[in-house]
Formats: C-alpha cells, sequence, structure tokens
C-alpha cells in the first residue's frame, strides 16, 4: 500500500507557494513584542510570568524566558506537560487539579519539572498533599483568590488566611503566595471606570497578601493575570500593586477582544500584530462581495 506523504514549506518560501489554510507567524515582530513587554515589566520592576496558552510552543516559551520571564503559565496541566518536554522547567498551571489520573500525571510532571498549582479548597490540598508525600515530592502550591470574578477562586479574607495556613502545613506542599484574575473586568466600556475597578481589584489581592503575612506566613508573591493594554489599559502602570504578572496578549498582540467593542484593540505604539491566516478564496458567487 502506498503512503501519502505530508508536505511542509520550507524556510525561505514565498507566500503564494504556502498551502492555505497556515497560521504565520512574523518572527520580527514577535521578538520585538517580547522584548516590549519584557522592558515593561522589568521598568515597573515586576516579575513577568507570561501565558502560553496563545501559542503552546516550547520554543517561544523559551524565546520569553531568554528575554527576561521568570518561566511560564499555563492555563491546564496538558500544557505544562508539553512545555516540560520542551525543557522548560519552571511552570504555574494557573488552574485547579482534582482526579486521581490527573494527580498521577501532576506527580510525574514534578518529577521533571518545578510546577506551581493553583488551589481554591482545602480537599484539593489534601489530595495533593497526599500524592506528593507517597512520591517523596515537594510541590509549590498558591492560593487562587476571587477579586470579582466570580468563576474559580477563594473568597478574600479569613477564607484566604485559613487556606494559605493550611498550604503552608501540609506535607509534600509548600506556599508560594496568592493569585487573582480581574477577567471580569474586560469589557466595561468606559475606561475611567474600568480604571477604577481594576485599582479596587488589585487592591484586594494586596490587602489579601498583608493578611497573611500579618499572620506570620511568608506571601512569596501577589500575581495577578492581566490582559495587558489592550483590556486592562491601567494595569501596566500599576503593576507594583503585585509583584508578578501572567499575561497572554504579548505575543501575537491578535484582535482577541475584536468582540468587545469596549477593548478596542488599541496596541501600545511598539507592539504590532506578529501572527496572520493566510487563505485563499476558493469560490465566490457572482456579484458577492468578500
Amino acid at each position: 500500500m502506498s503512503t501519502i506523504t505530508i508536505s511542509h514549506p520550507e524556510i525561505g518560501a514565498l507566500k503564494s507557494e504556502i498551502d492555505t489554510p497556515a497560521l504565520c507567524v512574523d518572527l520580527g515582530v514577535l521578538d520585538s513584542n517580547i522584548d516590549s513587554m519584557a522592558a515593561t515589566c522589568s521598568s515597573h520592576n515586576v516579575a513577568w510570568r507570561p501565558h502560553c496558552k496563545c501559542h503552546k510552543s516550547s520554543v517561544i516559551a523559551k524565546k520569553v524566558i531568554e528575554a527576561g520571564a521568570i518561566g511560564i503559565t499555563c492555563a491546564k496541566l496538558g500544557e505544562a506537560e508539553v512545555m516540560a518536554a520542551g525543557g522548560v522547567s519552571d511552570l504555574l498551571i494557573a488552574n485547579m487539579i482534582v482526579g486521581q489520573p490527573k494527580l498521577d500525571r501532576l506527580v510525574q510532571l514534578r518529577r521533571v519539572a518545578d510546577p506551581i498549582v493553583c488551589i481554591d479548597h482545602p480537599d484539593q490540598a489534601k489530595a495533593l498533599s497526599e500524592a506528593m508525600s507517597r512520591a517523596d515530592l515537594k510541590l509549590r502550591t498558591i492560593a487562587e483568590v476571587d477579586i470579582g470574578l466570580n468563576r474559580v477562586g477563594i473568597a478574600p479574607g479569613e477564607q484566604t488566611v485559613s487556606l494559605a495556613k493550611r498550604l503552608a502545613e501540609l506535607p509534600g506542599l509548600t506556599f508560594s503566595g496568592i493569585m487573582g484574575y480581574e477577567g471580569h473586568l474586560l469589557t466595561v466600556e468606559d475606561q475611567q471606570e474600568k480604571t477604577t475597578r481594576i485599582h479596587e481589584a488589585l487592591d484586594t489581592l494586596v490587602e489579601c497578601k498583608s493578611d497573611i503575612e500579618s499572620v506570620g506566613i511568608d506571601c512569596e508573591s501577589s500575581l495577578v493575570e492581566v490582559r495587558d493594554r489592550t483590556s486592562s489599559p491601567s494595569c501596566t502602570q500599576e503593576l507594583p500593586k503585585c509583584r508578578r504578572v501572567a499575561e497572554s496578549s504579548w505575543m501575537p498582540s491578535i484582535a482577541t477582544f475584536a468582540r468587545y467593542p469596549s477593548c478596542s484593540m488599541r496596541l501600545p505604539s511598539r507592539r504590532r500584530s506578529s501572527v496572520a491566516q493566510l487563505e485563499i478564496v476558493q469560490s465566490l458567487m457572482p456579484g458577492a462581495r468578500l
């Protein structure tokens, strides 16, 4: 039986020689965007841990680490496994991990990488502690705080402090800080209102950090997951409130938020789109318009 050979365009091929549809990355623009975001975080003395969910490439992840990122943020365990397989070790899994199959996979990941896992309930912490203790491993954890999104996260205040205490006490776990996400403010149209509400959300996270430290627990980092200036225009200026940032629109700067008029895709002057979808029109009815 004959086999089908799948060909890929060679480096240097003309656009006309590339089969479609094809997702194309302008490497020069990509590098410029990486350098711009790294410089912004550095100038505000904030550690940068960018998301990989928009590219899912360990090659690009290594690029941002070389540019100054302290590590990579992943949306789920599977992404972290891909990053680790590509040689990226310092990984934040910005989600909760539950269920024995995933716990088993996390143990294997911990053997080859140094992940951080989000937790918003003591039951999750107990299961992670037992899994890591059985494997004689230590896992970094952070408490996810609900700063207004009402999707995941523990309530600010006493509940957050209680969870931090639990994470600091359980065997097999290390408490490494807290995080929050202001995604509920993405579509606020009035920019002044958006700025005010972002400040309030970040203040909640900073207050939680202070509450935890007041009971004698070191809260290494307060991390906020932001969407850069396209959705949170004041966040870059206010990054000192949170010591670390996991930001997800830096790499492609594509119209992720085009469906939301309030975002308006006002990219910083130093940031351009590095991603383009190459397509060919296959059929056009007489009189039709594109």
